[in-house]
């Protein structure tokens, strides 16, 4: 039971470019709630899962829990192009990337490569 979500490309531009920040996601949705989700980043060879209270897991391996705070002035933060005008105007903390894929971001924020992500 329940229902399959899946985007089969983010970051499409970057496929298309030859880029590798690209990705695949698959989530089950059931009884109102996110259970088991899977996002594989095919050219970085990065395969992230999880599942509803079992944590995060990149190639097989448990990933740490992310420690909230605020980021420091050094550690990098993703921010897509259409919120980095706002996120300076307000300077707030962290060293500005974009890699052009929420997939990619989202994954590195988990896997503790960047500290956040401002997006929207």
């Amino acid at each position: 039971q329940g229902i399959w979500l899946i985007d089969p490309i983010d970051g499409t531009s970057n496929f298309a470019a030859g880029l590798p920040f690209w990705g695949v996601s698959v989530a089950r949705w059931h009884g109102g709630a996110f259970t088991h989700a899977c996002i594989v980043l095919p050219d970085l060879h990065q395969t992230f899962s999880g599942a509803h209270g079992d944590g995060a897991w990149l190639n097989g391996e448990r990933l740490p829990t992310v420690l909230p705070g605020d980021p420091k002035p050094h550690e990098l933060i993703s921010c897509c192009p259409n919120v980095a005008p706002l996120v300076r105007q307000e300077r707030l903390l962290g060293r500005l990337r974009c890699f052009g894929a929420s997939i990619v971001d989202g994954s590195w924020v988990v896997a503790q490569k960047m500290r956040g992500l401002y997006g929207k």
